[in-house]
């Protein structure tokens, strides 16, 4: 009876115990640079949600196991010219705070070229959710 029990309660278990709203806060553009694109790398989570898309974008999300989410400008036109709109752009379940990498594509409207940024720690912003 008591190793049923334990199965019962083992089984019931969420399988991931927390879960975040991710956002990319923080990060500052120099003059003539618009994000043209994110990439973000979730290695011990999966993405559940994707929020508040930037107009002109397009997602991609890949597989939950090293989970990958990409979102990008469909033309110029939908260049970011203020990191705000990154704010609570996807909903994350993790065992644990979850490690994110990144990068943000930026177009440099003075070269007219594209280039990859990292994300930082301090680009990054994981908000607890309560339930």
């Amino acid at each position: 009876m008591r190793l049923y029990l334990l199965l019962a309660s083992l089984l019931s278990m969420p399988a991931f115990a927390g879960e975040f709203v991710l956002s990319i806060d923080g990060l500052s553009l120099a003059e003539g640079e618009r994000i043209a694109g994110i990439r973000i790398d979730l290695p011990d989570g999966r993405f559940t949600a994707v929020m508040n898309i930037p107009v002109g974008w397009w997602v991609k999300v890949d597989p939950p196991i090293h989970a990958r989410l990409e979102m990008g400008a469909v033309h110029g036109a939908g260049f970011l010219n203020d990191a705000g709109a990154l704010k609570e752009i996807a909903r994350i379940q993790s065992d644990n705070k979850p490690t994110v990498k990144g990068t943000i594509i930026l177009y440099l409207s003075y070269e007219d070229k594209k280039k990859e940024l990292e994300i930082t720690d301090s680009d990054i912003k994981l908000t607890k959710v309560d339930g």
